[in-house]
């Protein structure tokens, strides 16, 4: 039942992410994708947060765990590709440095944290990954 959910909410969600990907720089890709993600998980108070970032997020279902594992690796590396064609040096770990905020800005949403907030949380972590000089983006590290 839970990869059918996934299904759906990725064929309803999915799209709405289609401007971040038609972006023409690093930055406005990364800039969108994160106000995108914060507008996404805050517009609904009945369903805050991302199905795929937090559905399974503490179950002890493997299947379900792995069916999100999927989806949220699918989309980073849609991200990467993304970053790759743009000209980032590291997009694979520049992809993953915008999961980990989308998490975080998924879990905030579910914990109930203001709509301002997390918007806010969304410009600040734009800002953060806007500066690879101050970020380690050119190794690998574990995921």
């Amino acid at each position: 039942i839970f990869a059918t959910a996934l299904k759906t909410y990725d064929a309803l969600v999915g799209p709405q992410f289609a401007p971040a990907f038609a972006e023409k720089t690093k930055q406005s890709f990364t800039t969108q994708m994160l106000q995108i993600a914060a507008d996404i998980y805050t517009s609904n108070p009945n369903l805050p947060g991302c199905l795929v970032l937090d559905g399974a997020r503490n179950s002890d279902d493997p299947e379900a765990r792995a069916h999100a594992a999927t989806h949220r690796g699918a989309f980073t590396a849609a991200m990467a590709q993304r970053l790759a064609e743009l000209g980032d040096e590291a997009p694979a770990n520049l992809a993953n440095y915008i999961t980990i905020a989308m998490l975080g800005l998924s879990g905030a949403a579910r914990s109930g944290l203001s709509t301002d907030l997390i918007k806010q949380g969304a410009k600040i972590f734009t800002l953060a990954l806007s500066h690879p000089d101050d970020a380690p983006r050119t190794t690998s590290p574990k995921t």
